[in-house]
């Protein structure tokens, strides 16, 4: 005769927010869009929606899938915990945008060999595919330095 276990208690969803990421935190949200930071407090609504929302207030801005999008927003320097002096806001976004200037990727798939040319004369005796892409990486490296503010 085959029994079944009894199925498992259920288990509620976890979130991947940071611990500070709670009703009544205080927090500063810079948006893209916005033309000065807020420094204001994170609400949920009834339907768990999140709010950033200035004072006390229980009404204020909504900030869609925050769940999903949380990384992306403190990775990008638009939501910091606390209420963040604008020179760390302005510092966190100049950041973000040399960072984006610069970071690019070559692909170092296809190489035959492993090895850097370490001359002229080494890098002439590479097959084609492997000078391609020795060139494209020397390219870009050579591109992202031109690229950095002076």
């Amino acid at each position: 005769m085959l029994s079944l276990a009894p199925s498992p208690p259920s288990v509620p969803p976890t979130t991947i927010l940071p611990t500070w990421i709670k009703g009544g935190a205080n927090s500063t949200l810079f948006l893209d869009a916005m033309t000065k930071s807020r420094h204001d407090t994170l609400n949920q609504d009834e339907e768990g929606n999140w709010l950033i929302c200035p004072g006390k207030s229980t009404s204020g801005l909504t900030l869609p899938d925050l769940t999903a999008n949380c990384q992306s927003l403190k990775d990008t320097g638009q939501l910091f915990r606390g209420h963040a002096k604008f020179r760390n806001v302005y510092a966190a976004r100049s950041q973000v945008s040399l960072r984006d200037c610069v970071l690019h990727h070559v692909s170092a798939h296809g190489l035959h060999s492993l090895l850097a040319p370490s001359s002229l004369k080494h890098h002439s005796k590479m097959t084609s595919t492997d000078m391609e892409i020795w060139d494209a990486t020397y390219n870009e490296e050579y591109d992202g330095l031109i690229s950095l503010p002076s």
